[in-house]
């Protein structure tokens, strides 16, 4: 009988080892990628919060594999989407889930919601009537960001966007006047536009692009098993939350509806 050669058998387990799909076996051993998305998730003296970031913790910890805050990486959004797309075992928040993405990852939230919109200096009084206005104007946008892809959607001139990596650079030129509008979440612009000097109250929605729900977004190469540990964790999480806001309500109009002392005979 004719054996194989010992270096055929080794490139086969290769092979195997290889074309398998190499699964973590609990949520905290996969990797967390994030940005500087304030409200849900930003650095603030050299610590991760947020509230996406407070939820994953909780939530694997409920799940009873947690994670710390420590192990999630903070990288620019156009690096971190390419990153999670590219890899193994990886989860990028906060996402902003579209129809151009959602066969991209596995899906869990939702986390809170996303309102992008176009933001301007208010002493430039820009009014849009009609998007087909945007081409009067220079706007910018993260690299890759959900505002970059709804500006796509309008089929507007190349020429008037301006792609930034990091959110405080199109703030930076939203607030020095190279750039007329930003699109970009509200509540994340606003907060990013604090945070290099300018005052919030400066600056105006000019119009509401869309509305969307933002999501911790799982490799599709991620077990399904572990996806659906995170999404029950969350939702009994949610769940308790909506209960003790519920108990917290009746307590306070109970307390209107009792009698006054004063009135008491």
């Amino acid at each position: 009988m004719q054996t194989r050669p010992a270096n055929y058998l080794f490139a086969l387990c290769l092979t195997i080892l290889w074309s398998t799909p190499l699964f973590a076996a609990e949520l905290d051993e996969l990797e967390y990628i994030t940005e500087n998305y304030p409200p849900f998730n930003y650095v603030e003296g050299g610590v991760l919060r947020g509230e996406a970031v407070e939820l994953l913790i909780a939530a694997t910890a409920l799940a009873g594999h947690p994670i710390i805050a420590k192990n999630i990486q903070v990288q620019p959004w156009a690096r971190a989407f390419h990153n999670t797309l590219e890899g193994s075992n990886r989860v990028l928040f906060s996402t902003t889930r579209t129809a151009e993405r959602e066969k991209l990852f596995q899906w869990v939230g939702p986390i809170g919601q996303n309102h992008v919109v176009l933001i301007a200096k208010r002493a430039r009084g820009i009014k849009l009537k009609s998007l087909d206005g945007l081409n009067k104007f220079k706007v910018g946008a993260v690299r890759d960001d959900v505002g970059e892809l709804f500006l796509r959607e309008l089929h507007l001139e190349k020429t008037i966007i301006t792609l930034g990596v990091q959110p405080d650079s199109i703030a930076k030129m939203l607030q020095s006047g190279r750039v007329d509008l930003w699109a970009y979440g509200e509540s994340s612009a606003l907060q990013t536009l604090k945070s290099i000097g300018a005052n919030p109250r400066d600056y105006e929605v000019v119009r509401v692009l869309k509305t969307l729900d933002l999501y911790y977004a799982f490799n599709r190469d991620i077990e399904p098993r572990l996806v659906k540990q995170l999404q029950a964790a969350i939702d009994t999480i949610k769940g308790d939350e909506a209960r003790k806001m519920k108990e917290f309500q009746s307590r306070d109009s109970q307390l209107y509806l009792q009698p006054s002392d004063a009135n008491t005979p």
